[in-house]
């Protein structure tokens, strides 16, 4: 085995995610086109699902009626970088962050009563909620059958204003129905005893591709926002047509030349069948790549497709370039994404590990650089 030399020096950043932000413009344009007056809630939690939250909210905010996130940090740094459009904490709410919501303008989720007593003695002034009803899927809200009850204790609150209603799908087609019927059976006892108008929603980005009768009066869109179909079924009920925007990109760190029989990574996982070049790459588990991809998946470098190979460490990746002698180091290399005319695509990567688009991309973490190409 001999390291193959180079004149070429790496250049940073060495790992990155490239965003292209005409592409996200192109598909929040598209959802409004579909959804025409409805309003659109982003859902950019957990960092846009790893993409950028603030960058993903300055390119659609012009698009969308509010934002939605989980916990004040997020909520905040929305604010930091100047949104102005509401911002729906759609996680728990923590009594000791309501100060913080009213400061920064974040409407908070409530769904107990315990929570609506501790948020109107924090709150100074009157300030707007947003209600989770749980129809079925038995996460966050209050049980569908208690909704009314609690839906007529915030609304004889002097200090709260409720600004909306909503639900969560489960995303099986049967029972989606009858969790719909639920909420707007809810919807209904509601305006017969209240002339307030709220905003009603159960419309995941699924849902909103799937069939018009969850809109309601807003839709909740999350990971189209980067291009990605949130669901096979998804993608073939619906004739909008996303453009990916994410690519996933590293470089070429170093180059070894292995004989015939020589091996690589722990317990020689790999094991030449004859002489080749093996090109290290920097990402690895601890970057977001699911050590299942070796000797399953392929990389773009130079236009073409490579094999993953041996093994993923926290750090590093192996890809067998053959005895390409052209590929050098710092080369780019697309891990999923789009390089000349080829193309490896996010779902090669969810049907490999049998996941989901929003799984791959929210484990991509914080540390991998984020370049952003403008509209």
């Amino acid at each position: 085995m001999k390291l193959i030399s180079s004149n070429k020096q790496l250049k940073s950043p060495l790992v990155w995610l490239e965003i292209d932000a005409e592409k996200v413009e192109s598909n929040i344009k598209s959802i409004r086109n579909l959804v025409l007056d409805k309003k659109i809630m982003a859902v950019v939690k957990a960092n846009a699902y790893g993409v950028g939250a603030v960058e993903i909210a300055k390119v659609i905010e012009s698009y969308v009626d509010s934002f939605g996130v989980v916990g004040i940090a997020e909520g905040k740094k929305l604010r930091n970088a100047g949104i102005k459009k509401p911002i729906i904490n759609l996680g728990i709410y923590n009594p000791d962050d309501a100060d913080e919501l009213t400061k920064n303008n974040i409407t908070p989720t409530l769904f107990t009563e315990t929570n609506l007593k501790n948020y109107e003695v924090k709150i100074k002034n009157k300030q707007n909620i947003w209600i989770k009803v749980d129809t079925g899927l038995g996460r966050l809200g209050v049980p569908y059958k208690n909704a009314l009850d609690f839906i007529k204790t915030c609304s004889e609150s002097k200090q709260i204003n409720i600004s909306g209603i909503y639900s969560s799908l489960t995303e099986d087609a049967s029972f989606d129905e009858i969790q719909l019927n639920r909420f707007i059976n809810i919807k209904k006892q509601y305006e017969k005893k209240y002339t307030k108008k709220l905003i009603w929603s159960i419309s995941s980005s699924a849902a909103t591709f799937i069939s018009k009768k969850y809109y309601l009066d807003m839709v909740r869109i999350g990971i189209p926002l980067a291009g990605f179909y949130p669901s096979k079924e998804a993608k073939e009920a619906t004739d909008v047509q996303l453009k990916p925007a994410v690519s996933y990109k590293t470089r070429v760190a170093c180059i070894k030349e292995l004989e015939k029989d020589e091996s690589i990574f722990y317990r020689k996982t790999f094991v030449a069948k004859q002489k080749t070049r093996i090109a290290i790459l920097l990402p690895g588990y601890s970057y977001g790549l699911d050590p299942r991809l070796a000797n399953r998946n392929q990389v773009l470098i130079q236009g073409k497709k490579y094999p993953l190979i041996g093994g993923i460490s926290a750090t590093n990746c192996f890809v067998d370039i053959w005895m390409n002698k052209k590929i050098d180091v710092g080369d780019e290399v697309v891990i999923f994404g789009q390089q000349n005319n080829l193309e490896i695509k996010l779902d090669e990567l969810c049907d490999t590990l049998s996941q989901n688009v929003y799984e791959i991309l929210s484990r991509i973490p914080e540390k991998v650089t984020k370049i952003y190409k403008p509209s």
